[in-house]
């Protein structure tokens, strides 16, 4: 086997940028990503620039890679520093070999450098494992939501809801309402719950997410109780709009009219079959959301964190951690 090299893969190592999306695009059996895309989603974050671990062979070719996106979140008005897993690969010729756990300990010591103070993620079958292995904390906490908004079209092609949802992907910005977009994002809040990490919802961010580079065809729905940013898509024969983020306009907003009439109100505006959610149990939506019509749904979502400071070794568990699809659906 060729003698490898691992290095932190920085916003001027651009000679392995294109081999990192060759790799990405060989293992994933995908269309290759742009330069563009990454340099937007690696390094253009207001959270900071991704940290990247690469392998590389005798030929300077990135066979493998993990990366962690910096993020925040705030707990008890103080603001955490985070990171969670953009991607996890390594090339099939080389894997068995010890490259993940060499590739993640590099990447690791980096965010400690850093001062990231705790990592999460969101692995898919092939690598729960290898990170449970590694020491990583299983939350698993992610409830799956779903609500049928015409009855009839939805039991007429019932099958349509165990096949993959197919998202909308977006080509302009034409398709994304920009000025209603800053409008919002301009007067929300974050969440602030007593002892729970709720996402870091900036102004700086959101227009990072949502606007500077949208990939998906997002849509905003507002009224004067709730306002939600959704990507639309198709799942079978069904409309679909998966709802990303919930905003409070008002305190009192959470509750079960609230979320029907919102949820009315996407129908009407984004012409409809589904609506589906993902967002974490301590969520102060998940206890209204059964009420107000939605069905939990089985599902695979996996979810777990890696404390880096003895102070994050009690926020472990479920009651801990806020979550929404705006992180799950990380592009």
């Amino acid at each position: 086997m060729d003698k490898l090299k691992y290095q932190i893969i920085t916003p001027n190592d651009k000679e392995f940028h294109n081999s990192l999306l060759e790799t990405a695009s060989e293992i994933h059996q995908r269309e290759k990503d742009t330069l563009e895309w990454l340099k937007w989603k690696y390094f253009s974050s207001p959270f900071g620039n991704c940290i990247v671990a690469g392998a590389l062979n005798e030929q300077n070719k990135v066979i493998g890679e993990i990366s962690f996106g910096r993020y925040e979140f705030v707990l008890d008005n103080k603001i955490v520093n985070a990171a969670y897993s953009y991607q996890t690969m390594v090339h099939p010729n080389y894997q068995g070999k010890g490259v993940f756990k060499k590739l993640t300990n590099l990447a690791i010591d980096e965010c400690k450098k850093q001062g990231i103070e705790v990592l999460f993620n969101f692995p898919n079958a092939n690598s729960y494992m290898p990170f449970i292995k590694n020491k990583w904390k299983p939350i698993n906490s992610i409830k799956y939501w779903m609500k049928p908004m015409r009855f009839l079209k939805v039991s007429a092609n019932i099958t349509s809801i165990r096949k993959s949802f197919r998202v909308d992907v977006n080509t302009s910005l034409k398709e994304i309402d920009v000025p209603k977009l800053k409008e919002l994002f301009s007067g929300v809040k974050p969440l602030n719950i007593q002892n729970t990490l709720c996402p870091n919802r900036t102004k700086e961010f959101l227009e990072w997410r949502y606007i500077s580079y949208p990939v998906a065809k997002y849509k905003c729905v507002i009224n004067d109780k709730l306002a939600i940013i959704a990507r639309t898509g198709k799942r079978g024969k069904l409309k679909e709009v998966q709802i990303m983020e919930v905003f409070q306009m008002t305190p009192d907003s959470f509750n079960k009219n609230e979320v029907k009439r919102i949820a009315e109100q996407i129908k009407t505006e984004l012409d409809v079959d589904l609506i589906t959610f993902n967002i974490t149990e301590v969520h102060p939506l998940n206890n209204i959301l059964k009420s107000a019509g939605f069905i939990s749904m089985p599902h695979t979502i996996k979810f777990c964190i890696y404390p880096l400071t003895e102070k994050f070794e009690n926020y472990t568990h479920k009651k801990d951690w806020i979550i929404t699809a705006t992180e799950f659906h990380r592009y």
